[in-house]
């Protein structure tokens, strides 16, 4: 048969014309490459760079519960909890499990608080959020790892309710949510003519709890509070003669400290400012003793040096119990009703006594008391000692106050401070009970008279005596107020690195102290975790922090800081790191590392060992190393859970997992975590000319449904219009 001459002569071109095919190609491997760069660039669905885009990863989440008693949520595994997820990129999927109406996907963690997902898209985002049932709170959301390729790409935004993440193949995330169960205090009942002041106890963190409120007593039970007995009887409302009795709580380092309760209004004032919160009041109490009522004591507890809590009780023999057990007897928080039944104000006239009136017991003796007197002097010559011709004649008055403990039973107001201003040098306290006081004389840090002595004298007062003290200041010109402010933040560490990071705790009550020319002056940060210094005159400052019980300092503890109309203020943070509160004892985590011979990222009895892997071990103790030539190496570390994470040697790929948990008790003191290298770079980490063709794969592999059919059509078009044009072209050659 006859090839027509046209397309005879259009078959030669074509296979003749090379050149002209390569062209047409290189047009059109160009249109694809750009397609699917500017869908790369354009599209958020993969980590710019990332070589192993939309393969399998796996994705860990664990839940805990926090008791809020200052322990370790993660010794507190919270199964059967929802977990929400919604893809972030598209194409991102649902990690294999079924997508809801409006695209997101659910599951529950399993009885141990983990759930663990392995077919979610590597470098995919995801927003991962736990459902919180009513009456809860997220206390703490993050990654498991401290630092390192696991820890990267994980965002947790506790206020929110979430974390983002995005998983990777060779570094599979493992993220954590902690919950608290905070459900919102219920409104007052209306008050009552008459309620019980109930007692309730928490055994974990041993504090007791006061309400006559029976809404709230149930809400205490269900929070773990347990019902003790009833000290008395309350006011609902206030009736004469009565005073609210104030309810306060403390959280102090992150820690429950208990409640306070107090009749005084001022008392209740100044515990605000060293950190307390008030709770409202819970009923009106008599700050007497009338007829029908009996004292509510209150008793302080310290163990050695630090304070352990309050405990308020109406009977006198449990008063007594615990004071024999160590507790003081601070003083009485009020009077309560013995009954809801008001005493008879008229009651009926008892008749007369036929038998003689016996002699009526003569009272006993109130204890004997001493005083305090207080002067203050001109030092001229600045030595601290009163010489001869040093008066106080030219000085200004003083406040002067007193702090003491009474030795005496019932306590009396002298364990209240007081404050005397002097009166030509002078200052008198008297009647005092016997026993220890600190006396204190308050300068004004813009007084133009400066301490040559001590400010605070620590004497003991005893009975008919009079103890004097002294004062000596120095005139040096008057120092004019400065206006520059120096901001002290305290924070607690919560992820063990030693940084002020968002997510850390703000941390109260932290002792600091300022050095510098407006003088020294001590503080506490208040519960916001912050303190100012104010009006300071411009220069250098020395800033110093005191670490509190159960807590370590981040260095440094002490920093200098400079203030002028150039810089400005200053601030700066301390960060304090709880100390690790583990099983008393020690045992032993063994790292074991292999190379894998077959392939197959499992350790086998063919696998070698595998020396200089390092590795580190974090949580209730820290440890660093390499594994040694038999591919071993043992840390001793205190008893607790721990992560244990290995790194890779170059020309070897970890095997997953990367971090593996060990747990040392009394009972398994000793544990083994084995990790196993592949030979190898990673599959897919491509370099030169070979990249950028798998990237552009990649690129060509993430785009949606509409974009690969797109580059498919512009591919076809062009090769079509170079045929066309092709042909016409050689068909014109061939006319001349």
């Amino acid at each position: 048969m006859k090839v027509p001459d046209p397309l005879r002569s259009a078959s030669r071109w074509l296979l003749a014309s090379h050149r002209r095919l390569l062209v047409a190609g290189i047009v059109a491997v160009g249109l694809v490459a750009s397609v699917s760069i500017f869908a790369a660039e354009s599209g958020p669905s993969c980590l710019p760079g990332s070589t192993v885009c939309g393969e399998v990863a796996e994705l860990t989440v664990r839940t805990w519960k926090d008791n809020l008693n200052g322990g370790s949520p993660k010794d507190n595994p919270w199964g059967d909890r929802k977990i929400q997820v919604d893809p972030l990129s598209p194409g991102a999927g649902t990690c294999g499990k079924p997508a809801l109406a409006n695209g997101s996907f659910e599951f529950n963690t399993l009885a141990n608080g983990v759930a663990t997902l392995s077919n979610c898209k590597s470098d995919y985002a995801y927003r991962v959020r736990v459902v919180l049932r009513p009456g809860e709170r997220l206390t703490a959301a993050g990654s498991t790892v401290a630092s390192g390729d696991r820890a990267t790409h994980i965002t947790p935004n506790v206020a929110g309710g979430y974390v983002d993440v995005r998983p990777q193949k060779y570094h599979p995330k493992d993220i954590y949510f902690t919950i608290a169960l905070a459900p919102t205090p219920p409104p007052p009942p209306p008050a009552a003519a008459c309620a019980p002041l109930h007692r309730m106890y928490h055994p974990p963190s041993n504090q007791h709890f006061y309400t006559n409120s029976e809404q709230e007593l149930g809400y205490a039970k269900n929070a773990g509070w347990s019902y003790e007995k009833d000290e008395g009887f309350t006011y609902g409302t206030q009736a004469s003669g009565t005073v609210p009795l104030h309810r306060l709580a403390l959280v102090q380092g992150g820690q429950f400290k208990g409640y306070y309760l107090t009749p005084s209004d001022a008392e209740a004032d100044a515990a605000v400012r060293y950190g307390w919160v008030r709770q409202g009041n819970v009923g009106f109490v008599n700050p007497t003793q009338v007829q029908g009522t009996v004292p509510l004591h209150g008793l302080i507890y310290f163990a050695n040096g630090d304070y352990k809590g309050r405990v308020y009780t109406t009977s006198d023999e449990e008063l007594a119990s615990l004071k024999a057990g160590g507790w003081i007897h601070e003083r009485e928080a009020g009077f309560l009703r013995t009954s809801c039944t008001p005493p008879n104000p008229n009651p009926t006239p008892t008749p007369p006594n036929p038998e003689p009136t016996p002699t009526p017991t003569a009272s006993p003796t109130p204890p004997a008391k001493g005083n305090i007197n207080a002067t203050v002097f001109e030092d001229k010559n600045g030595n601290g000692t009163r010489e001869e011709g040093e008066t106080a004649a030219a000085l200004p008055s003083f406040d002067i106050t007193t702090a003491c403990d009474t030795a005496g039973e019932p306590p009396t107001g002298n364990t209240t401070a007081k404050t005397v201003r002097t009166v030509n040098g002078a200052a008198a306290f008297t009647e005092i009970l016997p026993g220890p006081c600190s006396v204190t004389i308050l300068v004004p840090a813009n007084s133009e008279y400066k301490l040559t002595t001590t400010n605070t004298h620590n004497v003991t007062v005893q009975a008919n005596k009079t103890e004097n003290v002294e004062y000596g200041l120095k005139k040096e010109g008057p120092v004019t107020p400065g206006t520059h402010l120096i901001i002290v933040k305290a924070v607690e560490d919560t992820n063990g690195n030693c940084t002020a990071e968002a997510a850390d705790v703000k941390f109260g009550n932290v002792p600091v102290t300022l050095t510098g020319p407006s003088g020294t002056s001590s503080a506490t940060t208040g519960p916001n975790g912050e303190h100012t210094f104010a009006e300071l005159s411009a220069g250098t400052y020395t800033v110093k922090a005191t670490t509190v019980t159960g807590y370590e300092l981040c260095p440094p503890d002490s920093r200098d800081l400079t203030v002028n109309p150039s810089v400005g203020n200053q601030e700066t943070t301390y960060v304090l790191k709880k100390k690790a509160e583990t099983e008393a004892g020690k045992g032993k985590i063994t790292v074991k590392t292999f190379e894998d011979k077959n392939g197959n990222c499992t350790f086998d009895n063919g696998d070698k060992t595998l020396a200089n892997v390092p590795f580190a071990i974090s949580g209730a103790s820290e440890a660093t190393g390499k594994t040694e030539a038999n591919g071993q190496s043992m840390s001793e570390v205190p008893f607790g859970t721990y992560m244990v994470t290995a790194s890779t040697l170059n020309d070897f790929t970890l095997c997953p997992p990367e971090s593996q948990s060990a747990t040392l008790t009394s009972t398994k003191p000793n544990q083994e975590v084995t990790f196993v290298l592949k030979k190898g770079s990673p599959p897919g980490v491509v370099t030169g000319p070979a990249a950028t063709v798998a990237k552009a794969q990649d690129n060509f592999k993430n785009l949606p449904a509409t974009g690969q059919s797109a580059v498919v059509t512009v591919v076809i078009i062009a090769l079509l219009a170079g045929g066309y044009y092709g042909v016409r072209y050689y068909a014109k050659r061939r006319k001349k």
